[in-house]
Parts: C-alpha cells; sequence; structure tokens
C-alpha cells in the first residue's frame, strides 16, 4: 500500500536541483564579464602594439599611437606627416567597450590624455612612436572601476602585462 506523501530520496533530489539552479542564477547575475572583459582589451591593445612595432620594423615605416581616455588609434608617418593608418584594418581606430579607460605614462611621468580622439584635421596626433628598440619606456593601463591592468614595453620581452593593481574603493 503506497501513501500519499515523497520520499526522502524525492525530496533530497528536489532541494538537490532548486540548490544548483539557485547557484547558476547568482553566478550569472553576480558576474557581467567586466573583469574577462578588461583583461581581454589590454590583451588585444598589447597583441595590436607588438604587431605594429614588428610592421614599423619590417617596413622600414615608423607607426605611432595616439590614446584617448576612452580609445585608441594608429598613424603612419608618410611624406614628413603622420597620417591616420587606414589602410590596414587590424590597425582601425579602436573605442573601449563602456567602463574601461586607458591611462598613459611615458618615461616614468603620467600623461593627460584628452577624453576623446580629435578628428586628424584638429590637431590629433601620436603620443609615441613604436620602435624595436623602445627608445622611450611606455606603459598603458586599461582600467575599469576597481582595477588596472599595465602593459609597458620596458623590459627585454618586449610588449608585456604587468598584472594587475587592485584599488580600495
Amino acid at each position: 500500500m503506497k501513501s500519499g506523501g515523497f520520499t526522502l530520496i524525492e525530496l533530497l533530489v528536489v532541494l538537490v536541483l532548486i540548490g544548483v539552479i539557485g547557484s547558476m542564477a547568482v553566478l550569472a547575475i553576480g558576474n557581467d564579464g567586466s573583469e574577462q572583459r578588461q583583461r581581454q582589451e589590454a590583451e588585444r591593445l598589447q597583441a595590436l602594439l607588438q604587431l605594429a612595432e614588428q610592421e614599423a620594423e619590417l617596413r622600414g615605416e615608423a607607426i605611432a599611437v595616439e590614446l584617448c581616455q576612452s580609445a585608441y588609434r594608429f598613424f603612419r608617418h608618410s611624406n614628413a606627416a603622420w597620417r591616420l593608418e587606414d589602410s590596414d584594418s587590424l590597425f582601425r581606430p579602436r573605442q573601449l567597450p563602456a567602463g574601461l579607460g586607458l591611462l598613459l605614462r611615458l618615461d616614468g611621468q603620467g600623461q593627460r590624455l584628452p577624453a576623446q580622439l580629435l578628428p586628424v584635421t584638429a590637431g590629433g596626433k601620436p603620443q609615441f612612436v613604436l620602435a624595436p628598440a623602445g627608445a622611450v619606456a611606455v606603459e598603458i593601463a586599461v582600467q575599469q572601476a576597481g582595477t588596472t591592468v599595465w602593459l609597458n614595453n620596458t623590459g627585454d620581452e618586449g610588449w608585456t602585462l604587468a598584472g594587475e593593481t587592485i584599488h580600495a574603493d
């Protein structure tokens, strides 16, 4: 004869399922991927800087970088002037996702970055030239609330991610 209640095993299975579903919901809500997005942007910028440096050496043409607080772009030196790199889609101007920002230090000195990239005709110009010899020490930070990921060319390895700094809010 069967009673109308649930067995202990059935109750435990239901509780485990509720726990798993609840945990997945909490993880999905609590993690918007911003830390991963920050790291990806820093790695993308690192790869582009390395590639631009190598291309400058191979072509024998100077390539430079201009940064603002939330974007960056590349320039080529041609006909005694800096020209926006628009012939190669890899080096197209790039906007950082919302919530991320950039900082720049040249030879240890912080540089004030404009809020946005100026039109080239209105005075937009690069802040540093990429050279394999590393004539100037460049440090670039990809920031978001609470953390900073630094890139630099100060070592013998070329462009490296220097790690994360966590700020106390």
